[in-house]
């Protein structure tokens, strides 16, 4: 796993049109302050 962690794999494909679009929009939410972090969906899931 140390390994795999510390020499990932280069993904050499070109982004889709499809791809572009869902950054930009996960790009718009974050700006806008749509999104929870790791610890808040841990602590409504009952694991912290």
């Amino acid at each position: 796993m140390e390994e795999a962690l510390s020499d990932p794999l280069y993904d050499d494909e070109d982004l889709t049109e499809e791809d572009e679009i869902s950054i930009a929009q996960g790009e718009e939410d974050v700006a806008a302050g749509r999104f929870h972090s790791l610890d808040e969906i841990k602590r409504q899931l009952g694991d912290l």
